[in-house]
């Protein structure tokens, strides 16, 4: 099925946009991606800018190779992308660039089709099992306990003389034992050591500082940085602590552990830019 317009800027009509400053739009989130990704391609390059079809297309198999982007998360990026690759001067070259964009969103849109169908027939499963033991259990049998009748004096030996003996009473009946629960001996909370962040990692894109730091609840972002790398950034400039893929920003002061999880090992990549200066005019 076709990408809808609700997905493709590109197949919208374009409206016109109220004016926004360069520096508003080299900071909106799909031009930093941009530049992430391809920067992790192409480390000594500066500028990826003007957009050229081999940027392009690199950009975008590395987002389908990392598989976790949406269709409309895509498409907005995409639209950062052009909106500053227009306010620098360069243009849009729509008949080259158009294509690539809509086949990669339409092939995302499918993706997400597909996967929802699939969770549709698994949900639709557990709802047939759950009445199939609905139904076993209304079919089981019941077990009575047993009753047993009183014994009659038929002793050939006694005689009329004799005292009649007291019947028996029935035994007691067994108390019921209620069933046992094994589900209360499994914690549905996990062990707080499951797949706990062990280890970091410093680098830069074309160096390594510090390997395999161990870290604790109490270790921060900025810890790290000022044990892998001991010198302060030269003037006008700051570190920037980022994610392998490029994906995410770290905040220094946030807790390593509560940020990054899932895997006992990490790696945290150094960067240095600029410290922009605020211009409080286009506020």
């Amino acid at each position: 099925m076709p990408a809808t317009r609700k997905h493709l800027h590109i197949s919208k009509p374009r409206r016109r946009q109220r004016s926004v400053s360069l520096t508003t739009r080299a900071s909106r989130c799909g031009v930093k991606n941009y530049v992430n990704v391809l920067k992790s391609v192409h480390p000594s390059v500066e500028t990826f800018f003007p957009v050229t079809k081999q940027y392009l297309q690199e950009y975008i198999d590395a987002k389908k190779k990392q598989g976790t982007i949406k269709a409309n998360s895509l498409d907005q990026y995409f639209q950062h992308i052009e909106s500053y690759n227009m306010a620098l001067g360069h243009g849009w070259d729509s008949q080259e660039f158009e294509p690539m964009m809509r086949d990669v969103l339409e092939e995302l849109v499918q993706n997400e089709e597909r996967s929802g169908n699939q969770r549709k027939t698994t949900s639709t499963t557990g709802d047939d099992d759950d009445e199939l033991f609905s139904q076993d259990g209304a079919n089981a049998m019941t077990i009575q306990p047993m009753q047993f009748s009183p014994t009659p004096n038929d002793d050939p030996m006694a005689t009329s003389n004799h005292v009649p003996l007291t019947p028996r009473k029935s035994p007691p009946r067994l108390q019921q034992v209620p069933a046992l629960d094994f589900s209360s001996a499994e914690s549905s909370t996990p062990s707080p050591t499951f797949m706990q962040l062990k280890s970091v990692t410093i680098r830069s894109s074309n160096r390594v500082y510090k390997q395999n730091i161990a870290v604790t609840d109490k270790t921060t972002f900025s810890s790290l940085l000022s044990f892998a790398i001991k010198k302060t950034p030269p003037p006008g400039k700051q570190f920037v602590l980022q994610s392998e893929d490029g994906e995410l920003e770290y905040m220094p002061e946030d807790p390593v552990r509560k940020v990054i999880f899932g895997t006992i090992h990490a790696d945290v990549v150094v960067k240095m830019e600029d410290i922009r200066e605020v211009d409080f005019s286009q506020f």
